[in-house]
């Protein structure tokens, strides 16, 4: 299985067709070096090093490079090599020496994939403004994007020194690509290590989460092996690092004003050379993105700067996205104002969060600051931004954006948090948000439902703009429009989860039937809302926990076993903890303190439960090690109280990512787990309840992979069946059976629809009804979609969107 890729540049005299399995063109005895490496790792071949453009587009950025006076790296000698991960290093090796290959090296490997970036357990996320809105870039957004987190986009920062051993860095996908250490560039290691934190310091419960966590970073020192600095010359290293969508980040800016000679005053288009070399990274398909430097200074008024002045007939545009440096309304300054550091003129393009910006630092391998900024901190912001906008088209169509497109972009005030004209850095401040809504790259949430009758239910879900929204089902009059909050309240903006649904019939001291939901708002506070058949609606603006209890960027989950409701959360420690209240009041007592069932689950989306026969309540999450973990309260039986007993691991030689979130479901005598291995293959626990009895593992089916992206559902559709659904690797919707009494097995998994692909970080959501079941995912667009099972001919109806009903006509 071809899982990793081997990039090889070949020597300047080797001209092959770039074209896949191009070593059948070599001749003599290249074509014997390949053949004695090929009798070792049969089946390898030489592909074309781009795949996003043709050759023929590749030809013509190369021509048009050649057209302004330059000649840029030559594309066509990079190959790929796919190949085993197990057999890659060994492979590397032995292409080395080829005597054809000039240079080979092993593709950096991607991020485990999760659901979510559950950055709430980083304990300074909350004080890293940059990452949402309205100080930032609304990073929080773009990670519920697909490719939003910048999966499989490459940044090369160009600068002096960095601290790669820091505890934000070595989890991440950092790779030293061209770098030469010289005495006394340490002092700038603060910076180096700054920037790649606020690009991509890793989701490890440690500090703060960089814009794209995903993103794999590269790094390039300025000074190059003479010693000497050459910017130039490192611009064409990053452009081999980063490649076409990718992006090249410029944290330099020379001295120029006089009495210092070290502060960053101008951008490095100072130098005409620098400036005219820049083109040619972005006409082969990368981003450059370049800080205005820090004076503090118009810069239109210099003459050594007309070249780079939009108001001078000699300027000449480098292509490179500039920014500057802005701060956020304070004080005396009722809006957005140009920091009092930032270098300001007409060249500047659009501007970034500059002070007091919150990243990791050096010395030290767990030191972190609160005081980063200037045009440096703010370019950084930026690239991370181009970062994943690049991850979201990619996601969502399979190509790149050109560089100018993203300019553009950044340049858009509709697009971004705007700025007075008269501050000079720029037109706004980009904004994930707004551009993925305006390229349809919407967030997908998933969607929650549970059973309100034989042939009835109700359904909860975030919507984009960060509200909840409820709808009910039946089959008479379909779906209802959302129902409308409480009039005792203003509708509380939600943060991006899966909110948690109860269903209960209450005979006393009324007749009639309760909808709960729990769901996560602003800063980790839980809130609660409530609906009936009389009626009445809850308000959702209470809060039913203090802020900072749960862990944004995970999800919860809820029982009721008579009056109690019991909640299992992640809490910002990383806990998993339980916390319960009395929902015969609806909460109006707020939910207990929590009390701690176990401990490391930093990288965790939530956990799962179930009650069971006897009254027990199971919950079991993947803890940050990748382990599936269950804990098990006892049923309360006079006059002993429930207690919960010790946590346990489920057996069995599988290894979880931290991101998944199980399921569970009561069964006779206990509870059957079910989760997404590393491997895509869902994997099934039995677990009985008294004694506590762990089974063995084993897969649902494994001739099918699934994702790891988002929730699978598991419910007992029928007294003795469960069914389990989730998304295919291929983005169908898939439901799997297990007949409890013929003990068989599960049966293979069945595609609901296979017209219809779904979104992976949508998941699947079952709700059994008397005799039927209906399942919900999202599409790829963010819209909620259902079907259901026709009993009668034994299959699905086809994939619908959720949707007002129609307007009737008088």
């Amino acid at each position: 299985m071809a899982d990793t890729f081997i990039d090889v540049e070949l020597v300047p005299d080797i001209a092959l067709p770039f074209e896949p399995s191009a070593e059948l063109q070599l001749q003599g005895f290249l074509a014997d070096a390949w053949a004695s490496v090929a009798v070792l790792f049969p089946g390898i071949r030489l592909d074309p090093g781009f795949s996003s453009l043709d050759p023929a587009t590749i030809a013509d950025l190369v021509d048009a490079a050649r057209m302004r006076g330059f000649e840029p790296p030559d594309p066509f000698a990079w190959f790929q090599v796919p190949c085993d991960d197990l057999v890659a290093d060994d492979l590397l090796a032995a292409l080395r020496p080829l005597p054809f290959i000039a240079y080979a090296e092993r593709r950096l490997s991607p991020v485990p994939a999760a659901s979510t970036v559950g950055h709430g357990t980083n304990p300074l996320f909350r004080d890293a403004h940059f990452l949402r809105s309205p100080a930032g870039a609304d990073a929080v957004y773009a990670w519920r994007v697909p490719g939003g987190t910048g999966r499989d986009i490459r940044v090369a920062d160009i600068e002096h020194s960095w601290d790669t051993q820091h505890e934000e860095l070595v989890g991440a996908s950092v790779q030293r690509h061209s770098t030469f250490a010289f005495a006394g560039e340490d002092r700038f290691t603060a910076h180096g290590t700054a920037v790649l934190g606020v690009l991509v310091a890793s989701n490890n419960r440690a500090g703060i989460v960089g814009v794209v966590p995903d993103a794999g970073a590269f790094l390039v020192s300025d000074t190059r092996a003479t010693g000497v600095g050459d910017t130039a010359d490192a611009l064409q290293m990053a452009a081999l690092a980063a490649g076409p969508g990718g992006v090249v980040l410029i944290e330099l800016a020379p001295s120029f004003f006089p009495p210092s000679a070290n502060k960053p005053d101008v951008p490095v288009e100072i130098s005409r050379k620098v400036q005219r070399t820049i083109p040619l990274l972005t006409f082969f398909g990368i981003t450059v993105v370049e800080p205005f430097g820090n004076s503090n200074r118009d810069l239109d008024d210099q003459p050594a700067m007309k070249h780079f002045s939009r108001l001078d007939p000699t300027f000449f545009d480098s292509t490179a996205i500039v920014v500057g440096a802005g701060l956020y309304p304070s004080g005396s300054h009722t809006k957005w104002h140009r920091a009092g550091s930032s270098s300001f003129g007409s060249r500047v393009d659009c501007f970034a969060y500059g002070e007091a910006i919150q990243t990791a630092t050096s010395p030290g391998i767990a030191s972190y600051t609160n005081n980063f900024g200037g045009t440096s901190g703010a370019s950084a912001i930026v690239a991370g931004i181009a970062c994943a906008v690049q991850g979201m088209c990619y996601a969502a169509t399979g190509d790149i954006l050109q560089p100018g497109d993203i300019r553009a972009m950044f340049r858009d005030p509709t697009l971004g948090t705007a700025i007075d004209a008269d501050q000079k850095i720029g037109a706004c401040m980009p904004n994930l948000r707004k551009i993925a809504r305006r390229c349809g790259w919407l967030r997908v949430l998933p969607i929650t439902g549970v059973a309100t009758g034989p042939a009835s239910l109700a359904v909860a879900y975030i919507d984009d703009d960060d509200l909840l929204v409820r709808r009910e089902w039946s089959p008479s009059s379909g779906w209802s429009k959302p129902l409308p909050d409480s009039a005792y309240s203003v509708a509380p903006a939600m943060v991006a989860n899966q909110p948690a649904v109860a269903f209960t019939h209450e005979t006393t001291p009324l007749d009639r039937t309760l909808v709960e939901v729990v769901t996560l708002g602003q800063e980790g506070s839980l809130h609660y809302t409530w609906w009936d058949s009389r009626g009445q609606v809850g308000v959702l603006a209470t809060e039913r926990t203090p802020k900072g209890t749960v862990a944004e960027g995970t999800d919860v989950a809820i029982v009721r076993i008579g009056d109690e409701m019991t909640v299992a959360a992640i809490d910002v420690q990383g806990q998993l903890v339980a916390m319960t209240g009395d929902s015969g009041v609806h909460l109006n007592t707020l939910l207990s303190t929590p009390a701690v069932l176990d401990a490391d689950y930093a990288r965790s989306a939530g956990p799962a439960m179930s009650v069971d026969a006897l009254g027990g309540t199971g919950v079991a999450a993947v803890d940050s090690r990748g382990t599936l973990r269950w804990v098990q309260r006892t049923p309360a039986v006079p006059p002993l109280l429930p207690a919960w007993l010790p946590p346990a691991s489920l057996p069995g030689a599988v290894a979880f990512e931290p991101g998944v979130r199980p399921c569970v479901a009561a069964v006779d005598g206990g509870y059957l787990v079910v989760a997404v291995g590393s491997d895509g293959l869902l994997h099934s626990c039995g677990i009985g309840s008294v004694p506590p009895f762990l089974q063995p593992l084993a897969p649902v089916d494994p001739a099918v992979t699934v994702s790891m992206s988002g929730p699978i559902s598991l419910a007992r559709v029928q007294s003795d069946t469960l069914a389990v659904a989730a998304v295919g690797s291929d983005g169908l919707l898939r439901i799997a059976y297990l007949n409890l009494q013929a003990g068989t097995g599960w049966s293979p998994f069945e595609i609901v629809d296979s017209r219809q692909p779904v979104s992976p970080l949508g998941g699947a959501t079952l709700v059994p009804m008397d005799g039927n079941i209906m399942v919900m995912a999202v599409f790829g667009d963010s819209q909620p979609c259902w079907s259901a099972e026709i009993p009668f001919i034994g299959g699905w109806l086809p994939l619908q969107p959720i949707r007002d009903p129609p307007d009737l006509e008088l």
